[in-house]
């Protein structure tokens, strides 16, 4: 199966939902499903430990700062 995911943020280091979603992302790969993944690069994050079956491609590179979820208009901007 083709699966494309969209999200703000993938990371395996940061976040607890951000952790998820590569995690899930790794399975599903694992499982032989190639995985699209559209999401904003995180500045120091590495990106190499991904599955061969997931395509990660970047809509811009950010700096992780943590705190509070985006605004209502930052997702929409995204």
């Amino acid at each position: 199966m083709r699966i494309l995911l969209i999200t703000q943020f993938l990371s395996t280091t940061k976040g607890g939902g951000e952790y998820l979603f590569s995690l899930m992302a790794n399975s599903l790969a694992k499982k032989g499903h190639k995985v699209w993944i559209i999401t904003h690069r995180i500045e120091n994050e590495n990106y190499e430990n991904f599955h061969e079956n997931i395509s990660i491609q970047f809509a811009s590179t950010i700096k992780y700062e943590g705190g509070l979820p985006p605004s209502i208009i930052e997702n929409i901007k995204f």
